[in-house]
């Protein structure tokens, strides 16, 4: 099964998790990650601190050193449906489904849960 894991090309924590858990997947042959242009938003005052730093994580390009994962920058437009079996969201804004031609789209958010 070949993944196509969309994130943002910016250190991103979750995405690195998914790419790490992947690689060690059997049935995964193939992670194509896709970076989305990030844009850098203004800091918010939290009361309650309730997940991790998601900036706390290597580049999302050195990911590609893992043994299957390809790297490549995306701008969310270009048609990357051939390439990939299914899709997972790891970071991302609002983006057009059209790029997946009806292939399966997973929006994945690990994280911790506050109590």
């Amino acid at each position: 099964m070949r993944i196509g894991l969309i994130t943002y090309n910016y250190g991103h924590l979750k995405t690195e998790q998914l790419a790490c858990r992947y690689n060690q997947i059997e049935k995964i042959s193939e992670i194509n990650l896709y970076a989305l242009p990030f844009v850098p938003r203004a800091e918010r005052a939290v009361v309650l601190p309730h997940r991790p730093d998601m900036t706390r994580s290597i580049s999302t390009e050195s990911l590609s050193e893992l043994s299957k994962v390809n790297f490549q920058k995306w701008n969310g437009k270009e048609d990357i449906s051939e390439f990939n079996d299914l899709f997972v969201i790891g970071g991302a804004g609002i983006i057009d489904i059209a790029f997946a031609k009806g292939k399966p789209i997973i929006n994945a958010h690990p994280g911790v849960i506050p109590t």
